[in-house]
């Protein structure tokens, strides 16, 4: 597949036909801990980064304003 001259290079369907892709599957196996706690660790920043996502307003979403920044302007 990766050969520069396409005379030598695999068709699709030699490559079809390697054993690579035939191999069975095998899902036995096990990640170490740090491996786990690492994954585990991704997972929880990216549902953080969406959270936090979720709760910005949309950009030209009208919102209150907080009160100690207008307070001033009420007083008469």
């Amino acid at each position: 597949m990766l050969e520069w001259h396409h005379d030598r290079r695999a068709t699709a369907q030699e490559m079809l036909k390697h054993p690579w892709l035939n191999m069975p599957d095998n899902y036995d196996f096990k990640y170490t801990k740090a491996e786990f706690e690492k994954i585990q660790f991704k997972k929880s920043m990216q549902t953080a980064n969406q959270d936090d996502d979720n709760n910005k307003p949309e950009m030209g979403e009208l919102i209150d304003s907080d009160p100690e920044l207008y307070e001033a302007d009420l007083d008469q």
